[in-house]
């Protein structure tokens, strides 16, 4: 039988509760290490989604063997490579062989410890063959201990940057090849009046190098005492905006006065503050004082003719009175010689019995001698009318002018008259011709000493007038009497022999050249003479103005006006265009009515070229005349093979702009 029961107790509360604790313990770490797993998931798809979703190409390389083993889409993207291409190549395969030697001293730096970092600018080789530029961060990783691990590389695809950057450099370049050539002023002045550039040009006319001029007072400079009062009306012009053809004398390092025509504009800031006038100007000073001497010109030549209408006045008025005079003389001295000349045939004609041969010769001598006297008077009166009274102009056939006076002259027997050739028409005063034709054919007739006389008329045309000629076989002239028979009252023979005035050939002579023609004689004595006269073709044309209505293109205003003068004075009617613009509208609203246009080559901000072309659209009939102060350069060559009549040089002498306006009229 069991008689007791042994046993042994033991407390394991505790160890009980360190088991529970124990378990609790364990079940919270596993929650922890699962909420860091899930963490640490989370935070690597992030750091993945961000990896993959740069806007910048990221490429991670391995130190040991630089090859790459992990980059992104924008980075495949950037040098057009797949993802597969990549991991079997390196970085030195698509950089730009320029830069490989930089790229490997940055790298050498990083491995020595220098810079654990970098960042450069650098060309790739895109897989199509084009060349990118790229901005390239490098960063070295390293483990605990500060081992390299391997780079990660950031890259920026700075290619249109780039391309921005070297063509703003390029207008800079220009721009400054612009301000340094041209022939312009240009500078630059702070608010505070302190200079802050000056070009070339501007050094040459001010006689200060930029470098003098570098901060100091532009004003003081330039406009010192009295002169400065010009400064004070600027700056009022300055507060209305940019100013605009503003002149202003400037005092330069020599003391010298220099006239120059400024234009500027104002930079302003982004609160509309000006930070900078840029001015730029044009020495005018020789201009000026060619404009002073024009005008003085013009003043002077307005008195000239103011002159010249009085003088032409009181002449006409002594023409009229000498005319007058004129027929009052012819009527009074050949009113007695018609009373002696009716006594002399009333003697003849009751006496003529009575009277021996002796008194039938005085009656024949006094008969004579009146009517050469009366002959003479006449002639006298047409010589004196010749200049004096306006030509009356019409088209003639000059051919039917020689035959009329051919019917009414009597001709010998013994002379053959004939023409030969054809005779042109012309415009000439038809009474005046007749006189010319008149007096040599009948010299010839008079002074022929053959038995067989020959007359022949002739015409030749030549490059700008009409030779006419009256040929004959008769007693022919000396050469030293050439000139002579041309002078009045000169006669070769006494008047006892011959009935002459001696005023024929001088009548002629008057006659033609106040036409602008020539007349000569060749002869030989025995054998006959030839006497020639010219006719211009040119005078054949009734006088006008050379235009009506003529447009003038130009910028410059003093210009237009000293030609709108000039040209009124000529009652010519004047249109004004400062600009392409403003021609055009003139031109559309007076088609077919403008004559000429004086085109200026330089006018801001237009091309000569384009503007000539589209006036010439507008009216294709219309004659151009280039204004030009540079001379003939490329772009006035190119104008005159487009059509352009002539040139006229600025500034302008006064004789000269006459001569190109009567040129092409």
């Amino acid at each position: 039988e069991l008689v007791a029961l042994e046993g042994i107790i033991l407390d394991i509360t505790g160890h009980k509760w360190a088991e529970e604790q124990l378990k609790s313990y364990g079940e919270q770490l596993e929650n922890l290490v699962e909420e860091r797993t899930k963490a640490l998931k989370t935070s690597e798809k992030k750091l993945e989604a961000i990896f993959n979703t740069a806007a910048v190409g990221i490429l991670v390389t391995s130190l040991k063997d630089s090859k790459i083993f992990q980059m992104n889409d924008k980075f495949c993207e950037i040098v057009g490579y797949s993802e597969k291409e990549l991991r079997e190549m390196k970085v030195v395969d698509f950089t730009h062989p320029d830069d490989i030697d930089s790229d490997n001293l940055l790298i050498q730096q990083i491995f020595s410890g220098d810079i654990d970092h970098f960042t450069k600018e650098k060309r790739y080789i895109k897989k199509d063959g084009s060349i990118i530029w790229g901005k390239v961060r490098v960063t070295l990783i390293k483990d605990d201990d500060g081992n390299p691990l391997y780079s990660v590389a950031a890259l920026d695809d700075i290619t249109i940057h780039k391309l921005i950057e070297d063509e703003l450099e390029e207008q800079r370049v220009f721009l400054s090849e612009i301000i340094n050539g041209t022939s312009a002023i240009i500078c630059g002045i702070a608010p505070n009046s302190a200079t802050t550039f000056l070009n070339p040009a501007g050094e040459k006319v001010t006689g200060y190098s930029s470098s003098e001029l570098l901060g100091k007072n532009w004003w003081h400079t330039f406009y010192p005492g009295k002169e400065y009062e010009q400064v004070e009306k600027l700056f009022a012009a300055f507060e209305k905006g940019d100013v605009k053809d503003y002149e202003m004398t400037l005092i330069n390092k020599y003391d010298e006065r220099k006239i120059i025509s400024w234009n500027s504009i104002n930079r302003l800031n982004k609160k509309g503050e000006i930070i900078e006038v840029i001015g730029f100007g044009h020495d005018i000073t020789e201009k000026k004082k060619i404009e002073e001497k024009v005008k003085d010109e013009i003043l002077q030549r307005r008195q000239a003719e103011e002159q010249l209408k009085e003088l032409v006045k009181d002449l006409n008025k002594s023409n009229k009175e000498l005319e007058e005079f004129a027929y009052v003389v012819s009527h009074d001295l050949k009113a007695p010689l018609r009373g002696i000349s009716s006594l002399a045939d009333w003697l003849y004609e009751d006496y003529n019995e009575k009277l021996d041969e002796q008194g039938k010769e005085y009656i024949n001598k006094l008969l004579t001698r009146t009517s050469r006297m009366h002959n003479f008077i006449d002639g006298i009166l047409k010589y004196s009318r010749i200049g004096r009274i306006e030509p009356a102009l019409k088209e003639i056939d000059s051919g039917k002018i020689i035959e009329e006076v051919i019917h009414s002259i009597d001709i010998p027997k013994n002379i053959y008259l004939t023409t030969k050739g054809s005779f042109p028409k012309l415009v000439y005063d038809k009474i005046l011709l007749s006189q010319v034709f008149q007096n040599l054919i009948s010299n010839a007739i008079k002074y022929m000493d053959k038995s067989k006389g020959k007359i022949v008329v002739m015409c030749e045309g030549q490059k700008n007038v009409w030779k006419f000629c009256v040929k004959d076989n008769g007693m022919g002239i000396e050469e030293r009497h050439f000139e002579r028979i041309f002078k009045i009252f000169q006669s070769l023979k006494p008047r006892s022999e011959i009935n002459s005035t001696g005023i024929g050939l001088s009548l002629i002579k008057k006659i033609v050249e106040s036409n602008g023609g020539k007349v000569w004689v060749k002869s030989k004595l025995s054998k006959g003479s030839s006497f020639y006269f010219t006719i211009l073709k040119s005078s054949g044309q009734i006088e006008h103005k050379p235009y009506d209505k003529i447009l003038i293109l130009d910028d410059n205003k003093q210009f237009v006006e000293i030609a709108e003068e000039i040209l009124k004075m000529k009652d010519i009617n004047v249109f004004k265009a400062y600009n392409g613009r403003g021609a055009y509208k003139i031109l559309e609203e007076n088609i077919g009515a403008i004559d000429l246009v004086l085109f200026d080559v330089s006018i801001e901000g237009e091309d000569a070229i384009e503007r000539f072309k589209k006036i010439k659209n507008i009216q294709p009939q219309i004659e151009i005349v280039i204004c030009t102060g540079a001379g003939k350069n490329e772009t006035v060559e190119k104008l005159l093979k487009l059509g352009a009549k002539a040139v006229l040089n600025k500034p302008f002498r006064i004789n000269e702009f006459n001569q190109i306006i009567q040129s092409f009229g």
